[in-house]
């Protein structure tokens, strides 16, 4: 009797087990409570094999904490730095095993953009600030043979705003920046770097363009090679990614149909800028409402990952991981748990996965069924998961 006693508590917990994590997920990692509400914005692979996640700390009070945490490559922590009154959108690696990463110091209206670097022993190198009277913030870096680029917004109080590129070398001395004004930039979203010169900057001009988003290329001389937008015609879109493919570039949006029904678009972009194929989609199990889309590509193979309503009923929030193969058709979709948001996910050398964001929660309103997704509860923190290949 003991002995079946004692095999069903093991089946329990082996049950348990599983449901905690998804069968495709090898290791977790979670931020620390004192952290408060806590998010993971980007990850890199370094030299040692491990990875180096930066976010935030009390991500929505005025002065929040830049976080910048080593994990090594079973996911187990090495070091943490932490930030006063920091935020952190981005990061490279470099070869040496240090990274740079970048965001906004200072907070509020008169918030400057933030550029450091930070050794492979987790100390701080150089720092670098930019800005003036208005608010100027670092949402994107990356990195190619000719440079570092950083792009950013700067803002009047009351304006929308303009975005911007700096070009850097990897001591932190700033080469050139180049302001595009009449742009209206709502969003900055990011930066990818071009092989062959220059990098690619994407986001949306909601106010001048009603809704559309754009991608436009800089050469390494801070001109302006092409730019395209990406319209849908009908519903706002906002370019949340873009990657290099041997054609030219693939491009994700977010297409907004109401406030709970979004979609997912997928341009394909020749070198020179001109659009050469567009899909829209959704996934198969996904019941309306997109939070986040991010992708990786690896060997002409896209991955892109989003959190949306899975079940209506509930309002329960899915991490879903959609697979492309090499001419851009879905192949696979992935569930990676419920009530997760994932900000940025890349492939490892090895073909893994391995992404980072915080968890989502549900916040239900009195007036029936209408519920939103809140992605900072006061019981947040910075999430970090490796998949399978």
């Amino acid at each position: 009797m003991i002995l079946q006693k004692l095999v069903f508590l093991l089946l329990l917990l082996v049950s348990g087990v599983c449901q905690a994590q998804n069968a495709d997920t090898l290791w977790t990692y979670s931020g620390k409570s004192e952290w408060g509400r806590s998010e993971g914005a980007a990850v890199c692979e370094v030299a040692d094999g491990g990875f180096v996640i930066v976010g935030c700390a009390d991500c929505k009070q005025p002065e929040p904490t830049g976080l910048i945490i080593k994990l090594d490559t079973h996911g187990k922590e090495q070091w943490n730095v932490s930030i006063a009154n920091t935020s952190l959108k981005g990061i490279i690696p470099l070869s040496s095993g240090d990274v740079i990463v970048c965001g906004q110091t200072g907070g509020g209206h008169f918030a400057r953009a933030y550029c450091a670097s930070i050794t492979s022993k987790g100390t701080i190198g150089w720092t670098r600030t930019l800005g003036d009277s208005a608010y100027c913030e670092y949402t994107g870096i990356c990195r190619n043979e000719s440079g570092i680029y950083c792009a950013g917004i700067r803002q009047e109080e009351g304006s929308v705003g303009d975005f911007f590129v700096t070009k850097m070398d990897t001591s932190g001395d700033t080469l050139w920046t180049r302001t595009f004004q009449n742009w209206d930039a709502e969003s900055v979203y990011g930066i990818t770097a071009d092989t062959i010169d220059g990098a690619i900057v994407f986001g949306a001009n909601h106010e001048k363009h009603d809704g559309v988003s754009y991608v436009i290329a800089v050469s390494s001389y801070g001109e302006t090679r092409w730019a395209t937008f990406l319209s849908d015609s009908v519903n706002p879109n906002t370019a949340c990614d873009a990657k290099q493919t041997n054609e030219g570039w693939a491009v994700l949006s977010r297409v907004v149909k109401s406030e709970w029904d979004w979609e997912i678009m997928l341009s394909l972009l020749s070198r020179s800028g001109e659009i050469l194929r567009t899909d829209r989609f959704r996934s198969d199990s996904e019941q309306g409402w997109i939070a986040l889309s991010m992708a990786a590509m690896q060997n002409r193979k896209l991955v892109i990952a989003f959190s949306a309503i899975v079940d209506r009923s509930s309002s329960q929030a899915g991490l879903l991981y959609l697979k492309f193969n090499s001419k851009m058709k879905k192949v696979k979709e992935i569930e990676g748990g419920r009530n997760y948001q994932i900000n940025r996910l890349i492939f490892t050398k090895t073909g893994h996965i391995v992404s980072c964001g915080e968890v989502l929660s549900r916040k239900n309103y009195e007036s029936g069924s209408r519920s939103e997704i809140n992605p900072q509860p006061p019981d947040t923190r910075l999430l970090v998961m490796k998949l399978k290949p």
